[in-house]
């Protein structure tokens, strides 16, 4: 059996840009810094920004926190972690 190898494209300044853009946003919702985003911590965001994290979470109201959390939530443990948030961003509301 022939083993196949797949590069992956080199990031561009952009994608950098993006990454780091989501991880900005993520460092801001996680407040106990325990690499978590609980349900709590982002509706406390979303109230606190005046619908600036909403925007960029691709959240219309506070109320749609619920579906959104258990959307992103992969492996169930009732947080998102940094992995499942990026995943979710890029999905709904990519920077």
């Amino acid at each position: 059996m022939r083993r196949v190898s797949i590069k992956k494209p080199q990031m561009t300044d952009a994608d950098v840009a993006r990454v780091n853009a989501i991880d900005a946003l993520f460092d801001a919702i996680d407040k106990n810094g325990d690499g978590k985003v609980s349900k709590r911590e982002l509706k406390a965001a979303l109230k606190a920004s005046d619908h600036e994290v909403a925007s960029r979470l691709g959240l219309k109201r506070v109320k749609d926190v619920d579906a959104w959390m258990k959307s992103a939530d992969v492996d169930g443990d009732g947080a998102i972690d940094r992995l499942e948030f990026h995943a979710k961003v890029e999905r709904v509301a990519p920077l």
